[in-house]
C-alpha cells in the first residue's frame, strides 16, 4: 500500500505500541516493511502544481498456529448466531456459513450454548471449532492469548480507530452512532480502516470515536444536521433487510440485533452509513436527457445558475474533497472538484459565481471543469 511519506513516522509509532503488547503476551509482532519512495507532481484544484510524496510499506503479521493448526477465527456467539472475528491473516477469506450458527466444540462434543469459541484449520484444509475452555487441552495454548490476537490486531486496532474502548463497557443507541457516521461521511467521505492505512488519513470509526471521546478537542465535533439524522433513520430501516449474503452483511444483521452499539459491533455499524450508500444509490449518476454541450470559454469567470445532481466526498492527498455534479438548464454538465465544506443536497438548485477551468468529456459527454466557486446565497460555504 501507499501513504504519504510524512506519515510514516506515525505508522511506525502505532506499530510500536501494538509489538510491546505483542512481547508481553507472547504474541507475533506486525512488522512494518518499508518499500520505494514515489514522487510525482499533480495539480489542485486551483491549478496550481504541488508535489504528491509517497511511500509504498507492508505491513506484515504472521498467522498464529501451533502444530500443523492456525487460528482463523474467533467466534462471539449473540443471541443464537456468532460475530464472526476473522485474524487478519483470513480477512479476505469467506468462511462456511455454518460457523455463523455453530456452538458445538469438536474437541469435547458437549452440547452447550457457548459465548465464544475458535475456528481452527488444520494443514489438510479441514476446520475444526475449539470452545475456550478446552482450547489448553487440545493445544496446550492459552485461551487468552490466542483472543487477545484476533482483537490486539483487529481491524480497530490497525486502523487507529482509538477513543472508543476504555475502562467501563459504553453502549450507544444506534440512531446516535449512525447519525455522527452519517455526519462524518458527508462532511470527509467515507474512509475505510484499509484506506486509513494506506493513506494516514483518520478513519471514519475514528472521527466518530473522536466526537465520542472525553478528551474530544472542538476541531472533533462533528457538527450534525437534520439530513443526518433522516439519514440515521434511513438506515435504520434499511438494517432490517440485510441479509447474510457474506460474512460482513452477516456481522452487520448481526450487530444490529442487539440493544445497542458497544465496542465490539462499533466498527462495522460505522461503517453501515457508506454500505447503504453503495447498495441504494445509482451504480452510475443518471444522465440528463439530450446532449450535453460545453459553456463558456476557458478562463472566463462568470455566475451560473445550476442544479447539483450528485455530491461525491472523498479523502485526497489534500485532505478532504468533493466532486459536485451540475447541470444547467439546458442539461449541460457542470462539475466541480473542492477542498471547501458547505451544506447542499442532491437537487437543489444553485447559484455561483466560479471559473471556467477546463473543456473536458466524460463518459462519452462534454462537461465544463469549473474551479474557485463561490455560492451566491444558500448553500453555505466554509474554508
Amino acid at each position: 500500500m501507499k501513504i504519504p511519506t510524512a506519515c510514516i513516522s506515525e505508522v511506525e509509532a502505532r506499530l510500536t505500541k501494538l509489538r510491546k503488547k505483542a512481547d508481553k503476551l507472547g504474541l507475533p509482532r506486525p512488522e512494518l516493511v518499508i518499500g520505494e519512495r514515489e514522487i510525482r507532481t499533480t495539480k489542485d484544484d486551483h491549478g496550481h502544481e504541488c508535489v504528491i510524496d509517497e511511500t509504498n510499506v507492508t505491513v506484515s503479521i504472521s498467522v498464529l498456529k501451533y502444530a500443523d493448526y492456525e487460528f482463523v477465527a474467533a467466534l462471539d456467539r449473540v443471541g443464537e448466531e456468532n460475530l464472526v472475528k476473522k485474524a487478519p491473516a483470513f480477512r479476505a477469506m469467506e468462511l462456511p456459513v455454518i460457523y455463523r450458527t455453530r456452538f458445538v466444540c469438536d474437541h469435547c462434543k458437549k452440547p452447550r450454548l457457548r459465548k465464544k469459541t475458535l475456528l481452527l484449520r488444520n494443514a489438510s484444509g479441514e476446520f475444526i471449532q475449539v470452545g475456550t475452555a478446552c482450547l489448553i487441552d487440545f493445544m496446550g495454548y492459552d485461551v487468552e492469548r490466542v483472543l487477545t490476537y484476533f482483537y490486539l490486531f483487529s481491524d480497530d486496532a490497525l486502523g487507529g480507530e482509538g477513543g472508543y474502548r476504555g475502562r467501563g463497557e459504553r453502549i450507544h443507541d444506534f440512531e446516535y452512532i449512525l447519525t455522527l457516521s452519517a455526519c462524518a461521511v458527508r462532511q470527509y467521505g467515507y474512509v475505510s480502516r484499509k484506506k486509513a492505512e494506506e493513506t494516514g488519513f483518520l478513519s471514519t470509526a475514528g472521527r466518530v470515536s473522536a466526537h465520542l471521546s472525553v478528551f474530544r478537542k472542538p476541531e472533533d465535533v462533528l457538527p450534525v444536521q437534520d439530513c443526518d439524522k433522516e439519514k440515521a433513520l434511513r438506515v435504520l430501516e434499511w438494517s432490517k433487510t440485510i441479509d447474510s449474503a457474506n460474512d460482513y452483511y452477516h456481522n452487520m444483521r448481526l450487530a444490529f440485533s442487539g440493544i445497542g452499539v458497544d465496542s465490539k459491533v462499533f466498527g462495522i455499524i460505522v461503517s453501515a452509513i457508506n454500505a447503504y450508500d453503495r447498495e441504494t444509490e445509482p451504480k452510475t449518476l443518471e444522465r440528463p436527457a439530450g446532449e450535453s454541450n460545453w459553456v463558456g470559454q476557458v478562463k472566463e469567470r462568470r455566475v451560473f445558475n445550476l442544479t447539483i445532481k450528485r455530491i461525491r466526498r472523498f479523502e485526497s492527498a489534500f485532505g478532504p474533497m468533493a466532486a459536485v455534479s451540475m447541470v444547467d438548464s439546458d442539461n449541460n454538465e457542470f462539475v466541480w472538484f473542492t477542498a471547501k465544506g458547505f451544506d447542499a443536497s442532491d437537487n437543489e438548485p444553485v447559484q455561483l459565481k466560479g471559473t471556467i477551468k477546463e473543456h473536458s468529456i466524460y463518459n462519452g459527454r462534454k462537461q465544463t471543469v469549473l474551479t474557485r466557486c463561490s455560492f451566491i446565497g444558500n448553500p453555505v460555504l466554509s474554508t
